[in-house]
Formats: C-alpha cells, sequence, structure tokens
C-alpha cells in the first residue's frame, strides 16, 4: 500500500480560537476583493473549512495537495512523458488521486447532514464531488494544464482541455470521462425525463462561483434540517469572497425574513439592488423591498 494513502494530517491545537476565527474571516474577505483570475479555490475551500475547524492549519492541508502535484510528476518522469496527451492527463491523475492517495466518492453520506468540508475530504480521503473536483483542479493548475469547473445541472463536472481537445471529468465517479449519452442521462436525472443538454450546460464557471457553491450546498442542508441561523451564518461567508454578489444578498434577505429580523433583511435587499446587474432582477428585488418596506411600517 502507498504511504500515501497512510498521511495522516493531525489537528494543530490553537489556544486563542476567537483569535483564529477572525484572521480566517479577514483571509476570506481578502479574496472577495480579489480578481477572479487570482483567487486560489482549494485555498479558499480550506479557510471556509477552517471557521467550522479553527484548531487546524491550512498550511498542511497546502503541503498535502503540493505533494500530489509531486507524485503526478513523478509519475510522468517514471513513464517517460514529456508532454502528456489528454487521454494521458485523465489517467495520470485518476491514478495518483484515486489510486495512490486513495481518494473515494464519498456516496454513503452525499445526502447525509455531512458537511461540504475540503478539510475533511483530505483527512478521510473521501469526499463529495465538489471537494474532490477541487483537489482535480488544484493538481491539474500546478500542473498547468487547463481544467475549469463547468456549470452542469445537479452534478459537479470538470473540463479538461489539451491543445484542440476537451473531455468532462467525473472525479465523484472514478475520475470517469463522459460522453454526450452519459451527460444526458445526467440532465435527466437532475432535471426530469425531459431535459435535454444545452450549450450552457458546458459554459465554465468562475473560481469565486465555485466557492459559493460550495458554501451553497452546506446552506441548503441547513435549510433542509430547519436550522436558518446556520444557514444565515452560512450566507455571511459566502458574503465575504462574493461580496458583490447580488443573488447572495438576495438569499440572506430572505433567510433574515424568515427569522423575523426584518430590518436586517431589509439592509440586505437594499445591497441587493445596489449589486443587482439586470432590470429584470431590479424589477423583483424593487418589488420585494417594498413589501417589506409596507410590513416594517
Amino acid at each position: 500500500m502507498s504511504t500515501a494513502k497512510k498521511k495522516i494530517i493531525e489537528p494543530f491545537p490553537l489556544k486563542d480560537l476567537s483569535n483564529v476565527w477572525k484572521k480566517t474571516k479577514a483571509s476570506l474577505r481578502r479574496i472577495g476583493k480579489q480578481s477572479d483570475e487570482k483567487i486560489n479555490v482549494a485555498r479558499g475551500a480550506l479557510l471556509l473549512s477552517r471557521l467550522n475547524q479553527p484548531y487546524k492549519e491550512v498550511q498542511p492541508y497546502l503541503d498535502h495537495l503540493k505533494d500530489i502535484h509531486q507524485a503526478v510528476k513523478d509519475k510522468l518522469k517514471k513513464y517517460k512523458i514529456k508532454n502528456p496527451e489528454l487521454d494521458q492527463r485523465v489517467n495520470i491523475l485518476n491514478e495518483v488521486i484515486l489510486e495512490d492517495f486513495g481518494y473515494v466518492g464519498d456516496h454513503d453520506h452525499y445526502e447525509g447532514h455531512h458537511p461540504f468540508d475540503l478539510m475533511s475530504t483530505i483527512d478521510q480521503r473521501k469526499g463529495v464531488p465538489i471537494t474532490l473536483a477541487i483537489i482535480y483542479m488544484d493538481v491539474a493548475r500546478r500542473m498547468q494544464w487547463p481544467m475549469s469547473a463547468i456549470n452542469f445541472p445537479g452534478h459537479f463536472l470538470l473540463r479538461i482541455s489539451c491543445f484542440d481537445r476537451a473531455c468532462i471529468v467525473d472525479p465523484f465517479h472514478g475520475g470517469k470521462c463522459h460522453d454526450a449519452v452519459r451527460l444526458r442521462g445526467l440532465i435527466k436525472i437532475a432535471s426530469g425525463l425531459d431535459a435535454e443538454l444545452q450549450p450552457g450546460d458546458y459554459a465554465p464557471t468562475d473560481n469565486r462561483n465555485i466557492l459559493l457553491k460550495l458554501q451553497n450546498n452546506n446552506k441548503l442542508r441547513y435549510i433542509k434540517n430547519g436550522d436558518m441561523a446556520s444557514a444565515s451564518d452560512i450566507v455571511d461567508t459566502m458574503l465575504w469572497v462574493a461580496p458583490l454578489a447580488s443573488n447572495v444578498w438576495y438569499e440572506g434577505a430572505l433567510l433574515q425574513a424568515r427569522k423575523g429580523c426584518f430590518q436586517k433583511a431589509k439592509s440586505m435587499l437594499e445591497k441587493s439592488l445596489d449589486c443587482a446587474e439586470s432590470e429584470e432582477d431590479r424589477h423583483q428585488i424593487y418589488l420585494m423591498l417594498q413589501q417589506l418596506r409596507q410590513r416594517i411600517q
């Protein structure tokens, strides 16, 4: 068995957890000020994890990702591959991440109450689609292999490119490359039997949106369990990394209204209105804001 599978990242006890939380929040706010191309998705995801696990340092997890990157380089050297083709890139990533480091999709807890958490994924070598995809993306980008998340409904997939070729990779299902037939089946599972593939389903999603998707999954789980306070807390973290996201301000306002915090809901709707880009969105937000103002009066 590879020693990589045995590697365990130990928690680092810290005396002042409150101070750690403040520093983590500040780091996430700095991400919120960065341009999208400068955002390190893995680091952002680890910082979000640290909000729930403040006794753990981020750096050992970044070092672990660096180890995976080095293992990919070593594997290419072992196979004497200097300029890997598309299939070779996918195969090497799968061999190192899934076989050598032992990562698998967490099918048992995918629909359960466990958080979408990159630290836990690395600790347990088991994760949900988005956390496994973040690991693949981080390693591929360290290799300077073009890889992006795509805006596919209901499932988190990656697009890897090599010269004039590309394929859609599914880290959660063994790193398989999906063809159009398989993607069509996934669409129907997610959106109903009448759904068909649309050009937008292949569109890349930006780095900031990946972090929002990660937290949105956690928010939806809290809402499903009736925990509106925790769902509101998650929205706050989303706004740290995306302070201009009108839809997130809007969602936060709805949660505050459900909790009966109408003044805060009003403030968040006003911010949502300020950040809205389309006239249609602005109109919808304005109507909601007017209803809320009348209720407060």
